[in-house]
């Protein structure tokens, strides 16, 4: 049986992988917009980038 300390500790490892998690993926997310817009043509739509973004990074996980 864990005893409160043990789930405390779960709880807190849990949160620091999300933390990690969720950082890793702002930050993905951010470069692959800034390279779509770096390597679009002039008077692209900012959605654009976003749009990109989350096709490259969420496809793979479904």
């Amino acid at each position: 049986m864990k005893t409160h300390a043990d789930r405390v500790e779960d709880v807190i490892l849990v949160l620091i992988v999300l933390v990690v998690g969720g950082l890793a993926g702002a930050a993905s997310f951010t470069h692959v917009h800034d390279w779509t817009m770096a390597n679009s043509p002039a008077g692209t739509g900012d959605w654009f980038g976003w749009a990109n973004a989350a096709i490259s990074e969420l496809l793979p996980l479904a």
